[in-house]
């Protein structure tokens, strides 16, 4: 009779089996065998027993011959039982079992060790608010501060115990140590924090006992901890997976009353952490230390072991045995086959299954070696047969099942003893018949647990194999990744294992699915364990950054490590794709075998897990997220997984089922958690009530998609997956939400990063010459004063501005630990000193450990905490000036060392290998989906959830941040990018998106496009889009995101104007052009846009100048102050940062207004534009008396050169607890580096000249804004720019005009700006005229104060306290002026006393104004300012009569050749 695999009885004797089994002859023999054959098996089989029972040649004469060889084989095992007294002897001695399987309460044969054999959290005795998991033996913190002790205590003897730090998303206080029952457990006290109590804290890396003290290393999620105490010698240590960091604590209490110590944690809020007290081996065992849990003894593991190894060579054997066909090659066969997971994923990555491909990269290319058999390949060529390979299992089985198995199992040992057996020696065994690395022998693997299947019941087997995948499981989450180990390294060994069995052997993956806590043991699958920032120097030893003068730096050596990394993730993440799309087309409920027809959304096993970890962590986007969470790189691991399963499916999937995602989803209430994501049009609620979806809308969407760039073909997942597109359409929906609640972060910090990572190289390189200049003994070729310099510069240069804290000099832990790591852990901080001047940061060391000085008088004042330190004084040997500069220059290199790991290995995993070209066609399959959601005409779009938006505009700024894109844009434009970005200018001024931040994230992409040189040209080339985002952008400048729209129109009008630079980007024609079409003098938009335009402009320059104030008198001496002491260094820091940001936006719109001067002259010099005319002759002396006189420039230019003369980096240092290490938190540019008044100023310079040439040229023509009838009287005449501008130009904006073009330096401001030269020369004749028509200098001298005549007093050569008002009327133009004598009253308006152009009546008061003075008045108020009755712009009337009169009286007085008082043609206010 023959053996199958799953054989079910019970009841039946193992040995009375291979008996019956003997009794039809070995190895299935026949009669008609000849008796030679017979005696040739016979010697095989001998031979075959020998080897696996591990025997020496000469025993086998106990095997005997013929049937006798099974009763000889079953009696060299009971004699190896006896001898090694086997689990079924010893379990008693090693703790006697109740009924349950639990061990008693005996503490017989321990000595030192007081309480149950079992170990658990003593939930008694538990302070705070605790979560409990693991059967007790893991605890999260639910409050403030909890913390928990053992059940056991020791007070002799050599004990340890394991604790696994598990990730939390806000990472606080844990500490890990041994505490006495006296301990106070407290909401601010645990271990630790009391006498006889001893702890760890890997986050801040200190030990405590009362006090603290530096010690140990950082530590990071996933680490095991191991905590051993040593009350021989008073000792306790500890060590970080398995590195010892030596002793901690000497002197501990011992063999006194009282003093019996228990293993204790502290947690703060959703801190986590596992214990290991024994009950499973330890990860990491100190040899000399025992367990708290009793380990089984030695003769029992002993003997396990020797069985083991017998199953280990069976299988082997077995697996390697070609006895008929299908019997061991086939995927489903008995006991092994290569029934992996069938070919690569949709990334085309190599699956971890054993492919021919893989074998000969692991054989080193070698195509004939990978072809060898397995049998050579691992050394067996033994030939062993079905049936006999059955009863060899039967044989070892009657010994081995019962140590594996508990009581109620069908075995015979304690269920700890089962545990600790199953997680340790069964788990080694199979790792070491699969293999470590490729070539993997899966067979052998997969043929070890068919064996054990033949001798055990199918209930029993399968609570085996949940044990040994629980085992698994657990391994993943700690299993580091080391280098040496590489490409085979984190949880890999443990990944390919589960992998082989679940996809190999039916039973096992039919235990899992149907297993209770199948969705837990998933998440511990798809777990990776980050790296601490001292890992990350492992991972990445060399890092390269263009002009890095590091002597061991190497870009290829980087590279080199990048793609050592890039190819170990890979591997890990080729194991979590198959383990999970092995759920594909599982019912949700449990059931092993694949079912033959399609599976609905509601039942798909992959649908139902990734539903509920979106459900468990549904509060991961709060400020504060709430306990209970999965650990976030589980999130991570799902969303990769589900992407790349996308990735080959969605081009096929054409229907989009937005009405049920986003509204019938609401029907679900709070069951589904789509219904807690914000919305493009509000909450969820007030959709529901005020803009309710019709019927009309609510159905699936067809979907237009552009062919995919490289087509993937579809594996066995993705072609089942692909037969259900509901099931995708879901599975994406909740990737979306998946990403918003981690990847969203991490992708959006990784360009943070980039970016401030830029400032603090600039820091970095700014030491290095100052370095340099003093080793050649020239300290002023650095390009400022000398440190110890005296004077106005010196002292300004001891409070230069402090600039913003930089986020890529230290990243975020829980950033950086999303993926490959954690951020340095500081020490705690005592001071944060902020250094400035030349030696930078080595005088904030300085600073921190010189003593204080005598007296404010002989150093300033001594400054605060987080305050800017004094630069080093004259007494400052230059020895010592330098090695502060090497200290400075070290640690700065450190900090940009790290950042740049955390950047390059973050970058490698999100956007590496097929990972970007996936993403970007999931952006452009949603932008077709939501496109079709936009053009419906209900508020179906204001449904959308925002992660929508989020993903789609994230893929985007990745794809164009991306080192090397796997395809240009340009490549890309007929496969969807053409679509992405005609929906982002489609949706960007829609009113139905009404969240703010959304509205600045496409605004932000849009600009971000335009930036890229690449994909601006893409924009240039497609009309439409360029068409939706320029007219976009003019539409929604008159609203509250005028700043980021800013920014866009910023680009659009790059390159041109008076010295613009386009340094590597394209000079958008195109879009230029859009931009003066929308913007004509008649449409629509034009006036709104331009009193947005000066309204923004007046406002930027008022609040940047004052904040220059206000930052100014925060940089004077202590003394200077009224208060008597300076203010925190944090204010500077933000005064500095707004001061930049509203300069650069007054650049900015200046840039704009120059445009607008260039290209549309008719909106300022026509007639019926005359008040876009007065407001930007207002806007001239106005910004000029902020930028080129008076007080504001001279407190601008004081900064900016005392920025310059100390040309060092301004950065931010924390100083350890000792004060003598420190760590670099903040490098940034010096002021003068930001901003650039000429860059400022010459926008002005060019709108005045493109006005004065278009009026040279007389192309201005009347733009129809105004009733010109007949009956008027005699036409105006043209308008005259120059006049316009004399009648503005008094003495004091002569000066401040004539200063623009002698008063800076532009070439050296502005070096290669095109055009500059001719620009200047124009715009000095310019003024020439201005002034030869105001009658000269000197007419107007008795009102230009004595300041006039005093140039050079604020500064770079501008005149000092020259008004900031630009007119006499004492607003901003209040010009009153006369053409050629008295003016009529009744032609001045009542309002500005200027002449009126085009009079018009208002309605209720009967008052005449200028039609001007109505609009100006309108753009701010709905009122009559003299009846404050309602007023539109509509409702006024023209006064005809008296127009014609002003026109004739004009006309008259025309061509007066002489100009009294700076007249000439009159412009209104």
């Amino acid at each position: 009779m023959g053996l199958t695999p799953g054989a079910e009885e019970p009841g039946v004797q193992v040995p009375d089996l291979l008996l019956e089994v003997v009794a039809a002859g070995p190895s299935g023999s026949s009669d008609k065998k000849d008796t030679a054959e017979l005696q040739y098996a016979e010697t095989q089989l001998l031979s075959i027993a020998t080897h696996i029972l591990d025997l020496h040649p000469a025993g086998q004469g106990h095997l005997g011959s013929g049937s006798t060889i099974w009763q000889g084989v079953a009696g060299a095992l009971r004699e190896k039982s006896l001898q090694g007294k086997s689990l079924d002897a010893t379990a008693g001695a090693s703790g006697s079992s109740n009924d349950a399987g639990e061990p008693s309460t005996s503490t017989q044969g321990r000595p030192g060790r007081l309480g149950p054999e079992r170990v658990t959290i003593d939930k008694a005795s538990a302070r705070g608010s605790l979560q409990y998991s693991q059967k007790d033996l893991a605890a999260e913190g639910l409050n403030n501060f909890s913390s928990f002790r053992a059940n056991v205590c020791v007070y002799s003897g050599k004990w340890m115990y394991e604790a696994l730090i598990q990730p939390a998303w806000q990472p606080g206080i844990q500490q890990v140590g041994w505490a006495t029952i006296h301990c106070p457990f407290t909401a601010e006290e645990g271990v630790g924090d009391a006498p006889d109590s001893y702890a760890y804290d890997g986050k801040r890396v200190r030990k405590w006992n009362v006090k603290s003290a530096a010690y140990g290393e950082a530590w990071a999620a996933g680490d095991v901890i191991g905590a051993c105490l040593d009350l021989d010698k008073g000792e306790i240590s500890f060590h970080r997976n398995g590195a010892p960091m030596g002793v901690a604590f000497h002197n501990v209490r011992t063999m006194q009353p009282h003093l019996a110590y228990f293993p204790t944690v502290s947690l703060s809020y959703t801190e986590r952490c596992e214990l290991n007290f024994g009950l499973r081996p330890f990860v990491h065992p100190v040899p000399g230390f025992a367990p708290l849990h009793a380990a089984p003894p030695d003769a029992a593991l002993d003997f396990s072991d020797y069985l083991l190894g017998c199953l280990e060579r069976l299988a082997k054997t077995a697996a390697n045995s070609r006895a008929g066909p299908g019997s061991w090659g086939a995927e489903e066969g008995p006991w092994g086959g290569a029934g992996d997971a069938a070919g690569p994923a949709g990334g085309g990555l190599a699956s971890p299954a054993e492919a021919s491909t893989s074998q000969v990269a692991a054989s080193g290319g070698d195509a004939q070696a990978a072809a060898q058999p397995q049998q050579q390949r691992f050394g067996c060529t033994r030939q062993l047969s079905p049936d006999d390979a059955a009863l060899f299992a039967g044989a070892i089985g009657a010994h081995l099942v019962p140590c594996l198995l508990p009581p109620n199992g069908n075995g015979g040992g304690g269920g700890c003893v089962a545990e600790h057996l199953c997680a340790g020696a069964l788990l080694n065994t199979l790792l070491s018949l699969h293999g470590d690395g490729e070539p993997h022998d899966g067979a052998a693997a997969r043929a070890a647990v068919r064996l054990l299947q033949v001798t055990i019941s199918k209930p029993a087997f399968s609570a085996l194999m949940l044990s040994l995948l629980d085992a698994l499981a657990r391994r993943c989450v700690s299993a580091p990744m080391v280098p040496s180990d590489f490409p085979y390294s984190a949880s890999y060994p443990y990944l390919a294992l589960a992998v082989c069995l679940l996809a190999g052997v039916p039973e096992v993956r039919a235990a899992l699915l149907a297993h209770p806590g199948l969705y837990v043991m998933l998440e511990a699958f798809m777990a990776r364990k980050p790296p601490s920032a001292e890992d990350l120097k492992g991972l990445l030893p060399t890092v390269w950054w263009p002009g890095c003068k590091e002597d061991a730096a190497s870009e290829g050596r980087m590279r080199d490590g990048l793609r050592a990394f890039a190819a170990a993730k890979a591997r890990v993440e080729d194991c979590q794709y198959v383990l999970l799309t092995l759920l594909v087309g599982q019912p949700a409920g449990g059931g092993g075998s694949g079912s033959s027809g399609a599976v609905g959304v509601e039942d798909d096993a992959l649908v139902a897990f990734v539903r509920y970890l979106v459900q468990k962590n549904r509060g991961a986007t709060r400020d504060v997220q709430p306990a209970g969470l999965s650990d976030p790189n589980v999130l991570l691991s799902v969303w990769f997984v589900l992407m790349r399963l996308l990735n080959g499916v969605l081009p096929g999937v054409g229907q989009f089922p937005a009405d049920d995602m986003f509204v019938r989803a609401s029907q679900r209430g709070s069951i589904d958690p789509t219904n807690d994501l914000p919305r493009l049009g509000g909450l969820l609620s007030y959709l529901l009530r005020e803009s309710p979806v019709g019927a009309a809308d609510l159905k699936p969407l067809d979907i237009e998609l552009p062919p995919p760039l490289n087509p993937q073909p579809l594996d066995a997942a993705g072609a089942a997956l692909a037969r259900t597109p509901g099931v995708a359409c879901e599975l994406l929906h909740l990737s979306a939400m998946l990403y918003t609640y981690r990847g969203a972060g991490v992708v959006r910090q990784i360009h943070t990063m980039n970016a401030n990572l830029a400032s603090n190289l600039s820091g970095l390189e700014q030491v290095e010459k100052q370095l340099e200049a003093r080793l050649l003994g020239g300290s002023a070729a650095a390009g400022g004063s000398s440190p110890g310099s005296r004077g106005a510069a010196g002292a300004a240069g001891r409070h230069a501005p402090a600039a913003s804290v930089s986020t890529a000099a230290a990243p975020s832990t829980s950033v950086v630990s999303s993926a490959v790591g954690a951020a340095p852990a500081a020490g705690a901080p005592v001071a944060e000193v902020a250094a400035a001047g030349a030696a930078a940061a080595a005088a904030a060391v300085a600073a921190a450990t010189a003593p204080a000085p005598a007296s404010p008088a002989a150093a300033g004042s001594p400054p605060p905490a987080a305050a800017p330190a004094p630069a080093p004084s004259a007494s400052v040997s230059r020895p010592a000036s330098v090695a502060y500069l090497h200290e400075a220059r070290t640690a700065l290199r450190g900090e940009v060392q790290t950042a740049v790991r955390c950047i390059r290995l973050l970058e490698s995993t999100f956007f590496g290998g097929w990972k970007m070209e996936a993403l970007l066609r999931q952006a452009c399959w949603l932008s077709a989906a939501l496109t079709k959601v936009a053009q419906q005409t209900g508020p179906l779009l204001a449904f959308v959830p925002t992660c929508y938006l989020e993903l789609l505009l994230d893929m985007l700024s990745a794809y164009r941040g991306v080192e090397a894109p796997f395809a240009p844009p340009a490549a890309l434009r007929a496969h969807g990018l053409d679509e992405l970005l005609a929906f982002v200018g489609r949706v960007l001024n829609d009113e139905r998106i009404r969240s703010p931040d959304t509205k600045e994230q496409l605004l932000a992409a849009a600009t971000g496009a335009l930036e890229s040189p690449d994909m601006s040209a893409v924009v240039e080339a497609n009309g439409p889009v360029a068409s939706a985002l320029v007219s976009s952008a003019v539409a929604m400048f008159d609203s509250k995101l005028w700043h980021p729209v800013s920014s866009l129109l910023a680009q659009v009008t790059r390159g041109s104007g008076l010295g613009a630079r386009c340094v590597g980007r394209p000079q958008l024609v195109a879009c230029q052009a859009l931009l003066t079409e929308a913007l004509q003098p008649g449409s629509s938009l034009f006036k709104g846009f331009c009193d947005r335009l000066f309204n923004t402009l007046n406002w930027a320059v008022t609040e940047g100048t004052s904040t220059v104030a206000t930052l100014h008198e925060a940089r004077r001496p202590a003394a200077a102050q009224p208060s008597g002491r300076r203010p925190a260094q944090v204010d500077e820091q933000q005064l500095t940062r707004k001061a930049v940001l509203m300069l650069d936006l007054t650049k900015s719109l200046l840039r704009l207004l120059e445009f607008m001067a260039q290209q549309l002259p008719s909106g300022f010099l026509g007639r019926a534009s005359s008040l876009n005319l007065t407001r930007t002759l207002e806007l001239v002396p106005f910004v000029l008396g902020h930028f080129a006189g008076g007080a504001d420039a001279r407190r601008l230019n004081e900064l900016l050169e005392a920025s310059r003369a100390n040309a060092g980096p301004q950065a931010m240092l924390r100083v350890g607890v000792d004060r003598t290490s420190y760590t670099v938190i903040h490098v940034d540019k010096p002021l003068f580096e930001k901003v650039n008044k000429a860059e400022i100023l010459v926008p002005l310079v060019g709108t005045l000249l493109a006005l004065w040439r278009a009026g040279q040229a007389c192309s201005v023509s009347d733009d129809g804004g105004g009733d010109d009838d007949d009956d008027a009287g005699p036409p105006l005449p043209p308008v005259s720019f120059i006049d316009a501008m004399a009648d503005v130009a008094d003495a004091r904006v002569q000066t401040q005009l004539k200063w623009l073009s002698t008063g800076l330096d532009w070439e050296a401001s502005l070096p290669g700006a095109d055009g500059l030269a001719e620009g200047l020369r124009e715009y000095r004749a310019l003024v020439d005229e201005v002034i030869e028509l105001r009658g000269g200098p000197a007419a107007d001298a008795a009102t230009a104060g004595d300041d006039a005549s005093t140039p050079g007093k604020g500064g770079d050569g501008a005149p000092g306290s020259l008004s900031t008002s630009p007119s006499t009327g004492g607003g901003l133009g209040s010009l009153a002026v006369s053409v050629g004598g008295e003016m009529p009253e009744e032609f001045l308006d009542p309002i500005t006393t200027a002449v009126m152009t085009d009079p018009v009546l208002l309605p209720d008061s009967g008052i005449t104004v200028d039609r001007s003075t109505a609009e100006r008045h309108l753009a701010t108020s709905t009122t009559d300012p003299f009846s404050r009755t309602e007023l539109t712009l509509e409702m006024v009337r023209p006064n005809i009569e008296l127009r014609a009169k002003i026109r004739a009286y004009m006309a008259q007085r025309a061509g007066s050749p002489k100009r009294q008082g700076g007249g000439g043609v009159a412009r209104g206010w």
